[in-house]
């Protein structure tokens, strides 16, 4: 992660290295090995923070955790990550992942995919939640 306050990344999903995302020492699988057939979805929370989610399914019918990538720029080239977070799509969550990203500015737009090995997720756009009134 490029800035320090995206530390704050809280996966609601446990993240843990698995071949097929650069942590087995294999070789990437050909493209079109895995498929987002839910596409993106994201929810501004408040003070910058986000939530972001997918579901990801191998296209071959075996049935093993994937290990995927999100992805998060305020380009929509993606040239500039803000965030680049390993996630795994667990088998008995029905390969759904969900991560909330904290630290962002309040109330920009950024750009989220989520890539395993050469395949990747329909681009969302979110706004990330506004700043909320601080009480004195």
């Amino acid at each position: 992660m490029s800035r320090p306050a995206l530390a704050l990344l809280l996966s609601l999903l446990p993240t843990l290295p698995l071949s097929g995302c650069g942590g087995g020492g294999q070789a990437p699988e050909p493209p079109g090995g895995y498929a987002f057939p839910q596409g993106v979805a994201s929810d501004g929370v408040h003070d910058g923070e986000l939530v972001l989610t997918t579901r990801c399914q191998r296209r071959d019918g075996r049935e093993a955790d994937v290990g995927l990538t999100l992805q998060v720029s305020h380009r929509n080239d993606f040239h500039e990550l803000l965030a680049e977070v390993p996630l795994v799509a667990l088998k008995r969550d029905d390969y759904r992942v969900r991560a909330r990203l904290g630290g962002l500015p309040p109330g920009i737009t950024v750009y989220y995919r989520f890539v395993v090995d050469h395949d990747v997720s329909p681009v969302g756009r979110a706004l990330t939640g506004p700043a909320t009134a601080r009480r004195s």
